[in-house]
């Protein structure tokens, strides 16, 4: 990596203490105009906490004064979506904007639909995924659902950051590239 490295760190939140069944996805990257190198990736479970409050501290733990830039998915509440939610998924956005404002960290929100281009398939067909006993991969780790989008959220952002450079897969020669028609 350049002496411009830059320390990003992406962000697939799930608020949703209260049934248990929240998982955040993370994804920390060493990003320039050359590559990325993911150097950390992590799922934060709701089961593993007493308390919300506990819960969402876990993510802002994860928010350092030196990464560079945070990205977030978003959440959008559409019409006849979640009508009988608590919303918890929001209000974890909110905190973790908040904590991202106070370390002096800039944060980018980027909607669910932004990653379609990236989907598993052309991932896969572009050697940044590989698929091995049903089971997705990066870099010989095994990467979950929240993971996987969280890793999608840092190539969006890469692509609208550098264009259409590479992107490299860790211990690789060869670069790969991101064209616009993906």
């Amino acid at each position: 990596m350049s002496k411009n490295t830059k320390l990003v760190l992406s962000i697939d939140p799930s608020g949703n203490w209260l049934d248990g069944k929240g998982k955040t996805g993370l994804v920390l990257a060493e990003v320039d105009e050359e590559g990325f190198k993911v150097i950390l990736k992590e799922t934060i479970r709701a089961k593993d906490y007493d308390s919300h409050l506990d819960y969402w501290e876990a993510h802002m733990d994860c928010l350092d004064p030196g990464l560079d830039k945070v990205i977030v998915e978003d959440f959008i509440l559409y019409p006849n979506n979640k009508m009988w939610s608590y919303l918890e998924t929001p209000r974890l956005i909110g905190v973790l904007q908040m904590h991202a404002h106070l370390l002096d960290i800039p944060m980018e929100l980027q909607r669910a639909t932004e990653i379609h281009m990236f989907n598993d398939e052309v991932l896969i067909s572009k050697g940044i995924l590989e698929k091995r006993r049903g089971r997705y991969w990066h870099d010989n780790r095994i990467y979950n659902d929240h993971e996987r989008s969280a890793l999608k959220h840092l190539l969006r952002w890469y692509k609208k950051e550098y264009g259409n450079g590479p992107i490299q897969k860790k211990n690789q020669s060869e670069a790969v590239r991101v064209s616009p028609d993906t």
